[in-house]
């Protein structure tokens, strides 16, 4: 407890932190005496650690010097106590950074001190997370929750063969977490009874339902019926498993999925992988030598490039694994999509970052093809509009993007009665054998009927200094003949470079009079590529601190001056977050226990620097 001579001093040195038309009495309001604590900040020494219902002080008492340290309510995001020896610790996290406080204080003052701090904020209606230590239960059922709301939408829908593949996946990264320690225990047997008996296909419901009652009623009464269940989820653990696991067969398969329709399924799910390794490996408050080493091995597996490119292409491409384990009928129960309507896509349209002058285009050939139907119907002539078109540009400009939402734009008009996109490049079209490319072609060509057929890097097609038989040539002849047999069920559109694809274009008479319709997407600026990252931040449920992301539009200004006609674009932001992610994996190795706040904060730290940047290929050239 304070001495009278102390809570004078205090008085005195609070004048320094009033706020405007603010007095003491104020700021005193509900003042608690608070506890004597040694700080963790270096060179600072020990001091008081009090409270009232406005604020939270620290002041330090040095012979020479008085100082006051204000922590706001609003800036604190958790808090919790822990044994130490001799000592009870306090940790708070603020913002960007967390404080760590020693007390020799009585375990009484300590937990009279806490509750103030809690009944303090509770009536402020701050949202911040308390969390005793000794009793991480809590927290494991809000996690778990957390986990499973996720995966509602999924299981919902008629999605079977993907649940039961994603369910065995989490039950192997578990599996490869339990194995790495020595005893397991009863806080981790009850955080996987928590996460994945609801999902198990094989589970009857009637247990499902009692877990799923209890994750929304929770307390500490029902670890032990909780973990009574655990028999029947461990049966499901391999005996063996393979030490050399490179990936997740879920994670490889929602990045087909992402592909085909444009979606976030992948970066949404792998945060989800990544949550739950965390909160397993820490679940018992402690971390080993043995732990790190997995958790590091498991980080590797869910963030890595995966074999499945998101820029893959063309039927000559080599399946993804996930296709061979997967039989077609299954891979087609992908994640529903919603009735899209010519609305709902022009919206997606408008709302991606930039590219103004794309935008304008389109809106202009909607608002053709709508005056062209408009006087079909009255029975006046109309001039052919054609649908064909060159997009040049840079890599990582959203070509790709905008060509699956036109491939849409046309089906919702009626234009295209699927308006699906089938990628492809050189490599897919033209063949090693004389006669053999129009084969090719014609197959690529049957898949992209009532769609669009997306060629990148088209140019490639007819390279300069090439030989008058190259096969190239043929893949052209054959495209221009389909593009005329087909005009009512085909949409082509070629990408590439700006100069490159003028010289491809005029190379040819054929193809000058059947693309007509140009787009130039532009390098995004640097304040336009931090909104892509916000965007990849949303999809995966992080956020950025305001100090994270000053130095990331730093980095990002800095390339951006840099650039040549290589420069990445949404690639590079891309590339950038998922550094950001493995860096934030690093930092939070060792914290414990992990709070939502903590896992989903992007702190200044885990931004990287344009040196780090130098070596992970490709993002600087």
């Amino acid at each position: 407890m304070l001495t009278k001579q102390e809570i004078d001093k205090i008085k005195s040195e609070l004048r320094h932190v009033l706020q405007n038309n603010e007095k003491i009495e104020d700021v005193l309001e509900g003042f608690y005496s608070g506890i004597k604590v040694k700080s963790s900040k270096a060179d600072e020494g020990g001091g008081i650690l009090f409270l009232s219902n406005k604020r939270l002080f620290f002041l330090t008492i040095e012979d020479e010097q008085k100082m006051f340290e204000e922590i706001s309510f609003k800036d604190l995001l958790s808090f919790h106590v822990d044994k130490a020896g001799d000592y009870n610790e306090i940790t708070m996290e603020v913002k960007d950074h967390s404080i760590l406080f020693k007390t020799t204080d009585n375990e009484e003052c300590v937990g009279n001190f806490s509750r103030r701090l809690k009944a303090a904020i509770e009536a402020r209606k701050e949202k911040v997370v308390f969390y005793d230590y000794s009793s991480n239960y809590d927290f494991l059922t809000l996690e778990a929750r957390k986990i499973l709301l996720s995966l509602e939408d999924y299981f919902n829908k008629n999605n079977r063969e993907f649940c039961r593949v994603l369910v065995d996946d989490l039950i192997t990264a578990a599996f490869l977490v339990i194995r790495s320690k020595k005893l397991l225990n009863e806080k981790e047997i009850f955080f996987m009874t928590l996460t994945l008996l609801p999902l198990h296909q094989q589970i009857p419901d009637k247990d499902q339902q009692e877990i799923l009652d209890i994750i929304n009623n929770f307390d500490l009464a029902h670890v032990q019926a909780v973990n009574r269940y655990w028999p029947k989820i461990a049966r499901f653990f391999p005996e063996n498993i393979k030490e050399d696991i490179t990936s997740f067969l879920s994670l490889d398969y929602l990045i087909e999925i992402d592909k085909d329709n444009g979606s976030n399924h992948h970066d949404k799910i792998r945060t989800l992988f990544f949550n739950f390794v965390q909160c397993l490996i820490k679940a018992d408050g402690r971390i080993t030598e043995s732990e790190i080493e997995i958790e590091e091995k498991l980080n590797g597996i869910i963030f890595q490039k995966h074999k499945v490119s998101l820029t893959e292409k063309g039927p000559a491409k080599k399946k993804a694994p996930v296709k061979k384990e997967l039989s077609k009928k299954k891979l087609k129960q992908k994640p529903a999509e919603e009735q899209e309507t010519l609305e709902s896509v022009m919206k997606k349209i408008n709302d991606l970052v930039g590219m103004k002058n794309i935008k304008k285009e389109i809106n202009t050939l909607v608002n053709l093809i709508k005056i062209r139907k408009a006087r079909e119907e009255r029975g006046l002539p109309v001039s052919k509009t054609s649908l064909h078109a060159v997009f040049y540009g840079p890599p990582g400009t959203g070509k790709t993007t905008i060509a699956r939402l036109l491939g849409k734009v046309y089906k919702t008009m009626g234009l295209l009665t699927k308006g699906h996109i089938i990628e492809t490049d050189r490599a897919g079209l033209v063949a090693g054998y004389v006669g053999q490319t129009a084969i090719q072609v014609n197959e690529v060509v049957e898949q992209a009927l009532d769609g669009i057929l997306f060629i990148d890097e088209a140019y490639a097609l007819k390279p300069r200094g090439g030989s008058g038989n190259d096969f190239g040539q043929e893949a052209i002849e054959t495209i221009l003949k389909r593009m005329e047999d087909q005009r009512e069920r085909l949409v082509v559109i070629v990408a590439g470079y700006p100069d490159e694809m003028k010289e491809f274009i005029e190379s040819n008479p054929g193809l000058k009079s059947r693309f007509s319709r140009y787009f130039y997407f532009k390098d995004y600026k640097p304040e336009e590529l931090i909104k892509i990252f916000a965007i990849f931040c949303k999809n995966a449920a992080y956020k950025i601190t305001k100090h994270a992301r000053t130095k990331l539009l730093e980095l990002l200004k800095t390339l951006y001056a840099e650039k040549d006609r290589t420069f990445g674009n949404g690639r590079l932001v891309r590339n950038i977050f998922e550094k950001v992610i493995e860096n934030q994996a690093n930092r939070l190795v060792k914290i414990t226990p992990l709070t939502e706040e903590i896992l989903s904060t992007i702190q200044k730290a885990d931004v990287p620097t344009r040196k780090e940047l130098e070596d992970r290929s490709p993002i600087i050239k």
